[in-house]
């Protein structure tokens, strides 16, 4: 079976959400194949870029495939595809599959089948969170007509598949849900005098609590500088500082301004981008991860937090309910006090706590991309 595997969304350094996703499955999908199977990777760009290690890895099991770069602009191919039906090519006859990890458009031929993963349909449920420039590609993309012509759909959650049905009419037997995994990297173990050095080289003696996600509204940044506001009025928590993590977004300025005029803004400290190793020792050191998010299709960072080791208090939404459970603290985004009330009784618990953190990391062993790369393996062959 002839495979071309779309990783357009992983162009670039960002290391979460989707990117993340489509780099890591597409590392483990391929050592699923089977012998007859053969893997190529669209991996275009308008700019020469170093083919990453996955990419050349993923091309050289099974039978072989090849990387694909027709060099020109990514834009270009997202804003044509749909509205125009261009570009045009002769190339994907030769495949029997399309795999695309995210909706950007890409256009086959019929004797393809074309598979296409949905992460979340937040555009959708609460286009207030966007900017006017990202509410126009949604309208040029066209995921839902995507989803209608796809052969077969994946979404990363049950709460991503019942918006996909219910908000688009698609029928449930389309849609199939398949977990991502979180990578294994933040599993491994950190001594303790690697946590201490970090936290001395990086100015974070007091303790803190983390954020991790980019920068935009449905995040609920603001709800959670509100939320650490309440708390540094307690005694326990006056020294805690607020440690966020993660690249600017759309509309992400007035988060910054609201951050600024905080009476606490001189404990907010805004970290930018975070290399893995960075993101795990902060992990490591943090008290707690606060993640009151308003809206995710999976939400990588609770997850991730939990493999560390640390324990987590996030919005009780269906996605979380789903893939948190009893191994976090839920709590509904807008009750900024129920944060706080929880918060404080898990500090006045170490038994808590600790059950937390345990609870925790044996939730994050659910998600591991072996068995994600085999579930969507399993769904790829029975397409064809």
């Amino acid at each position: 079976m002839k495979i071309l595997y779309d990783r357009r969304a992983a162009i670039g350094k960002t290391t979460s959400g989707i990117p993340e996703y489509t780099r890591m499955l597409l590392r483990y999908l391929s050592t699923r194949s089977g012998d007859s199977d053969e893997y190529s990777v669209f991996f275009n760009s308008f700019r020469k870029k170093t083919v990453p290690e996955e990419v050349q890895s993923a091309c050289a099991t099974g039978q072989g495939g090849e990387v694909v770069d027709w060099g020109i602009p990514n834009k270009a191919i997202e804003l044509f595809s749909e509205t125009i039906g261009i570009p045009k090519t002769g190339i994907f006859k030769k495949y029997d599959v399309l795999f695309r990890p995210h909706f950007l458009p890409l256009r086959g031929v019929r004797t393809m089948k074309d598979i296409v993963v949905f992460h979340d349909l937040s555009f959708a449920r609460f286009p207030h969170f966007f900017s006017p420039r990202k509410r126009l590609w949604h309208r040029y993309v066209q995921p839902r007509k995507q989803a209608m012509r796809a052969d077969k759909i994946i979404t990363v959650s049950s709460s991503t598949r019942t918006d996909i049905t219910d908000l688009w009419g698609i029928s449930p037997n389309k849609v199939s849900v398949v977990h991502s995994g979180i990578n294994p990297f933040f599993r491994e173990d950190v001594s303790k005098e690697d946590v201490i050095e970090f936290k001395k080289a990086h100015g974070l003696e007091n303790p803190f609590f983390l954020f991790v996600g980019t920068i935009e509204p449905r995040k609920n940044i603001a709800g959670a500088i509100r939320i650490f506001e309440k708390l540094k009025e307690k005694k326990f928590f006056r020294d805690f500082k607020f440690v966020i993590v993660g690249p600017r977004g759309w509309l992400s300025k007035p988060i910054f301004d609201f951050a600024a005029r905080s009476k606490r803004a001189s404990d907010i400290k805004f970290w930018g981008f975070a290399s893995f190793e960075d993101l795990r020792n902060l992990y490591h050191s943090a008290f707690l991860l606060l993640y009151p998010s308003f809206y995710e299709g999976f939400g990588f960072p609770p997850l991730e937090c939990e493999a560390c080791g640390s324990p987590v208090a996030a919005s009780d939404i269906g996605v979380f309910r789903e893939t948190l459970g009893g191994s976090a603290m839920l709590i509904p985004a807008r009750d900024e006090d129920g944060f706080v009330s929880a918060i404080e009784g898990l500090a006045d618990s170490p038994k808590r706590m600790s059950a937390l953190i345990k609870a925790g990391k044996q939730n994050s062993e659910r998600f591991r991309w072996e068995t994600a790369a085999d579930k969507i393996s399993k769904i790829i062959h029975e397409e064809v």
